[in-house]
């Protein structure tokens, strides 16, 4: 798992990240609530992007996962998790 701690952030500030997949055939997907919204390009050399970011007009304490289930080049399944931590404040 990866944990990505935002810190404390006033409402409205950028939580947008990107994460790129590299060796990695296919991805899927899975938020935990509607508060992360993920976006996956794919990449014309092979890959993918994927831009993950927190709604941050909800003050309040930021909990929440992002489930990524992907294909490696060695045809394995793997499920990566990116924990969300931190604090959005007025």
């Amino acid at each position: 798992a990866y944990n990505i701690n935002f810190g404390t952030l006033k409402v409205g500030s950028d939580t947008t990240i990107n994460i790129n997949f590299e060796d990695v055939s296919h991805i899927s997907v899975t938020k935990t609530c509607q508060c992360t919204m993920p976006t996956i390009t794919l990449l014309p050399q092979g890959g993918f992007d994927m831009l993950v970011s927190y709604d941050s007009q909800k003050v309040g304490v930021i909990n929440q996962a992002v489930f990524e289930r992907v294909v490696n080049n060695q045809n394995e399944q793997v499920v990566i998790t990116f924990n969300l931590k931190g604090i959005i404040t007025e």
